[in-house]
Parts: C-alpha cells; sequence; structure tokens
C-alpha cells in the first residue's frame, strides 16, 4: 500500500481530463508504447521549455497505457530545491526526494507495475546523479518496468547524452526515446489553439492560455524561467562529478548575462538582414561579450540554446552560404527585433536618421515592423 508522500504526489489518473487533440510528436510516444518488451528502449523522455504540452502529452500516454490494461502508475515532482529551503526554515527532518521515489518504484516493482509516468523529474535534486541513474536501474535490471518522464529543466538531459551513465556504460541513447517538444510549428499551434498567422507571429512559441510574449515584464519572466534557470539548474546538477561545470568557475550572474546576450545577438542579425535590404548597413555594433568567460565556454552556453530548442539553424538557398540561426518562438523573436528596432531608432538623432534616409520616425517603423511578421512567416513556412 503506498502512503502519502511528503514531496512526491500520486494522482489519481482517472481525474485527467480527456484532451481529444494531440501534439503531432505524440505519435513517437505511441510507438513507445506499443513497442514490444524486448527493445532496449525501456525509457520514453518528453522534454522542452515551459508550456510546450509535455505534462498533457504525459496525461495522455497514461490515459492510453490505462486503456491497454496495463498497471500504470502517475507520480509528479516538487521543487526540491525550494523543499530543502522550506524544512531549513521549519528546523524539520528532510528525506531526499530521490529517496520516495525509491519506496514508490520498490512498490511498483514488487506489484508488476508495467508503467511508471513521472512528471518535471529534473525538479528533483541530484537528477544526474541519483535520480536518473535510479531509473536505468529498474528499467535495465529489473526489465519489469517501463518509464515515460518529462522534464522542464531539459538542458539535464542533453547532459546525460553527452556522459556514459553510471549502470554497465550504458548510454542514454541505448535505452532510452527523446522526444523534443520545444518548437511548436503553426499548423500546430493552430490546430491546439484554435489561432490566427498573426497571433502566432506575435506571441506563438508555447502552448500556454496566456502568451508569455505579451509584454517586457512577461517576457522576461518566461526566459528567466524557462531559459536561464534551465540551463543553470543543469549545470549546477553536475558540479559534484564535472570538475569543468561552468557553474564551479563564472558567477552565475554572468553565465545568465552571457545567456542574455545571446539571445540578443541572435535576434540581432535577424533584423540586422531586414535593415540592409533597406539599405541600412551596418547600424548595429555587435554586442560584445563583457565577461571573463572564455571563448570556448560562451560556445557551449551558445550551443546550450540550440540543445534546449531555443536556437534553431535555418537553411540557406545557396550551398555556400552557412546556415543562420533564429530562435524558435516566434513570438520571442517578435518581441526582441521590435524591442531592439524602437531602441535604435529612438536613440539615433533626427540628423542621423536623415542621413540614412529615413524621414519619418513612424512609417519606417510601422514598415520594419510588417518586414519583421514577413520574414517571420516566411522562416516558419506560413
Amino acid at each position: 500500500m503506498l502512503n502519502n508522500y511528503k514531496q512526491i504526489k500520486i494522482l489519481n489518473m482517472n481525474e485527467f481530463p480527456v484532451y481529444s487533440k494531440k501534439r503531432n510528436c505524440y505519435s513517437k510516444i505511441a510507438d513507445f508504447i506499443n513497442a514490444s518488451n524486448s527493445t532496449n528502449k525501456k525509457i520514453c523522455i518528453i522534454y522542452g521549455l515551459l508550456g510546450s504540452g509535455k505534462t498533457i502529452l504525459l496525461q495522455q500516454a497514461a490515459q492510453e497505457i490505462t486503456a491497454k490494461g496495463f498497471k500504470c502508475l502517475y507520480l509528479v515532482c516538487s521543487d526540491e530545491y525550494e523543499n530543502i529551503k522550506t524544512y531549513q526554515k521549519n528546523n524539520s527532518k528532510y528525506i531526499l526526494e530521490s529517496d520516495e521515489l525509491f519506496t514508490i518504484l520498490d512498490y511498483a516493482d514488487k506489484e508488476n507495475y508495467d508503467y511508471i509516468c513521472i512528471d518535471e523529474i529534473t525538479l528533483t535534486k541530484y537528477f544526474l546523479e541519483s535520480t536518473f541513474n535510479a531509473i536505468v536501474y529498474y528499467c535495465t535490471k529489473k526489465w519489469k518496468l517501463k518509464f515515460i518522464i518529462t522534464g522542464s529543466y531539459s538542458y539535464s538531459f542533453t547532459l546525460l547524452a553527452n556522459n556514459l551513465l553510471e549502470i554497465d556504460d550504458t548510454r542514454l541513447t541505448d535505452i532510452a526515446e527523446l522526444i523534443p517538444t520545444s518548437h511548436i510549428p503553426f499548423t500546430e499551434y493552430t490546430y491546439l489553439l484554435g489561432k490566427e498567422s498573426d497571433d502566432y507571429i506575435r506571441f506563438g512559441g508555447t502552448l500556454l492560455e496566456n502568451s508569455p510574449y505579451l509584454d517586457s515584464s512577461t517576457t522576461n519572466e518566461y526566459i528567466n524561467e524557462a531559459v536561464i534557470k534551465n540551463i543553470l539548474r543543469s549545470i549546477n546538477e553536475t558540479e559534484n562529478f564535472d570538475k569543468y561545470a561552468l557553474t564551479l568557475w563564472y558567477p552565475e550572474e554572468d553565465i545568465a548575462l552571457i545567456i542574455q546576450q545571446c539571445l540578443n545577438n541572435v535576434s540581432q542579425n535577424f533584423l540586422s538582414e531586414i535593415l540592409k535590404a533597406n539599405g541600412i548597413l551596418n547600424i548595429f555594433k555587435q554586442n560584445r561579450i563583457c565577461t571573463e568567460i572564455r571563448k570556448d565556454d560562451v560556445e557551449i552556453i551558445q550551443k546550450a540554446l540550440e540543445n534546449i530548442g531555443l536556437v534553431l539553424s535555418i537553411p540557406q538557398s545557396s550551398s555556400h552560404e552557412k546556415s543562420s540561426k533564429i530562435l524558435s518562438h516566434p513570438g520571442m523573436l517578435y518581441y526582441y527585433t521590435t524591442t531592439q528596432l524602437n531602441l535604435l531608432i529612438n536613440n539615433e538623432n533626427d540628423v542621423k536618421l536623415q542621413q540614412l534616409g529615413i524621414k519619418d520616425k513612424d512609417t519606417f517603423v510601422k514598415g520594419i515592423n510588417n518586414q519583421i511578421k514577413s520574414e517571420i512567416a516566411k522562416n516558419f513556412s506560413l
């Protein structure tokens, strides 16, 4: 009999809402569920940025599993870092979230459960060191249990994929099906939310009821939580076994600044190409990385933004041209580029603007705004 746990919640799947619409990537989850037990792939990892539909995908998977007659447990993890602060404040005894999970998995194994669904598993402390290796043990040594897990601190899964796991030098890709969710194409966006192309261009990128890209406050809040905290928290988790972990060498504030500057540079390059088409050249000075972080480590951070699915490579028409980088969330791209455009125009004096051929600020900004929308539509194949 399962007891009540302080950190991990065990949910009743009969209380889940029924979702008639599914994301395109659900077909891969269905393939995982329907695969033979003899397959080596015992873990399905649904990973991506906040608001990309991971929890709903997991609930849909749990509903399909139970409908097929399999025994399934559905668990939800809580933020262990915040839990520790609360316990310390109350001066009460603290039990690791991973210890609670081990107890539950022992029970599930003895009771012959087939599947364990775990939502937001990257919220557990020591996820990379302890929690995930426990899951690997249960699905490689026990062979009975299969897991479907989600995590918003999605950079953790990239770090896992780049290293051997502790169990028999197993690689993540040997035992896990990885399903990214960060990029939501327009066809899925309009199908799931019923919204049109202009909404996708200006606010698209997540499946949240209220877009995080409505204004500067909500945009910055989303970037801090979904991107910066994602990368920092994931790197923090490697400190005990990776002496080159960036958070051991640099202040977190500097790493966060680099992340912001990388996002600025990607969107600034996008805007520069539009301005160049209008005869305005070299108006931007590329943001200089103004910290002590080494160039190689800056490149690690740039690569991390690609790994979490926020920066995409767009192939060019000519094979001789390098692929360009673009933010995978059109709403974020639109916010950054329009903000940069307004700052640029407002910071230049009238004489300089006239030299650039800009006679009326409002008319110019309106025209470039329309071109920004057009280029976003083109790049996202609307």
